[in-house]
């Protein structure tokens, strides 16, 4: 193994696409093989980025939570055929928008199954009334059950299980979580997969000393990087726990979470968190070609859909059934059980994703490959 050309391709980033910063974990079976931070973690004070920093990991947040309710499935809490409404009533009686406008009540019931693969009709619009409306009533605390009943009066996108879209389909299964557990997702989350994999440090709401750790986000305008707040759209409030895009979190520690779900659920340890043919589970693709002809986003070109995850469907530059996610400000996370391997990566920016994740694949699996 030769990682000398990875380490020169994030010194590319920061040069060509002028990236503030960045940071990596590459694992193999539990042993962290390569391991870089580059850049900055604040470009207009100089303060270098050092490792170990907190980032808002935004959707990187989604295959945790998918892996919270596999738990679920493998206690034979739920099943993938039940209907959400099951659980959450105010599902009972979706409606879909036509295109003319008008509504029709939906030919079939969401499943779990729907929400976990991105085909349940749910967009991603958190700025509607009803939203509103739970966020006045709270005064901002926005709980979670309140603000998936506000989901729940959106009209679909389309019959489930027709199409593929990405949406709140995860922040409802965190509402999931929470009620065939008995625990808030935040609980729950930290009690059965955090802990026992040793992660001490991933949150779920941003506090002052939290923020005084993160790397600031950027924006990439025409002149170049633009400093953002360190805040999170998706955090609608302190008693909101968004299951798609809630988590901070720092590269060592979630790869600790990445790691185990490419040994068979099995963290360094010793904990297991996951069966390893639940794992696989998670990492058929279950969309058929719906990800390319609704999805066609090109940083997922290859990816079929599973269970909450993209996973590979071919074998180029990579590996058939490689999984995991991705974030909207720059993380990204490969999870390759046929390999035992895990890369975390993670920036504050954002820019550029389908030339930075095609590079860090491609060559990553280019220097585990050199003799």
């Amino acid at each position: 193994m030769n990682f000398a050309p990875l380490e020169a391709l994030l010194e590319t980033f920061l040069n060509d696409l002028a990236l503030p910063g960045a940071e990596i974990s590459l694992r193999v079976e539990h042993k962290e093989l390569f391991r870089r931070a580059v850049g900055f973690a604040d470009l207009e004070s100089g303060v270098p980025l050092r490792g170990g920093e907190l980032y808002y990991f935004y959707s990187a947040t989604k295959p945790i939570t998918c892996a919270a309710v596999m738990q679920l499935l493998e206690r034979k809490l739920l099943s993938l055929d039940d209907p959400i409404s099951r659980y959450l009533p105010e599902f009972s009686s979706p409606t879909v928008r036509m295109p003319d406008g008008s509504r029709v009540k939906s030919c079939r019931p969401i499943t779990v199954e729907h929400l976990l693969t991105m085909t349940s009709g749910l967009d991603y619009n958190l700025k509607t009334r009803a939203i509103f409306d739970v966020a006045e009533r709270t005064e901002g605390k926005c709980p979670t059950r309140e603000i998936v009943r506000a989901i729940a009066e959106r009209p679909l996108h389309f019959h489930p299980g027709e199409r593929w879209l990405y949406g709140l389909s995860h922040d409802v299964l965190a509402a999931l979580v929470e009620l065939v557990s008995g625990m808030r997702y935040s609980e729950y989350v930290t009690e059965r997969i955090f802990l026992p994999l040793g992660m001490t440090d991933s949150y779920f709401h941003p506090t002052d000393e939290l923020r005084s750790r993160m790397t600031t986000p950027y924006a990439l305008g025409e002149m170049g990087n633009l400093p953002l707040p360190k805040t999170n759209l998706f955090d609608l409030g302190e008693e909101y726990e968004s299951g798609g895009a809630a988590l901070i979190s720092s590269v060592p520690d979630y790869a600790r979470f990445a790691d185990a779900m490419a040994n068979g659920g099995v963290g360094e340890t010793g904990e297991s968190i996951l069966r390893p043919e639940t794992i696989d589970l998670m990492r058929e693709n279950r969309v058929g070609d719906l990800m390319e002809t609704d999805g066609r986003w090109r940083h997922l070109r290859g990816y079929g859909y599973g269970l909450g995850v993209r996973t590979r469907i071919t074998a180029d530059g990579g590996s058939v059934g490689e999984f995991g996610w991705d974030g909207a400000k720059g993380v990204y996370v490969l999870i390759d059980p046929l390999r035992r391997l895990s890369i975390t990566y993670a920036e504050h920016r954002g820019a550029y994703k389908d030339l930075i994740q095609t590079r860090l694949r491609e060559v990553a699996y280019a220097c585990l490959d050199a003799k």
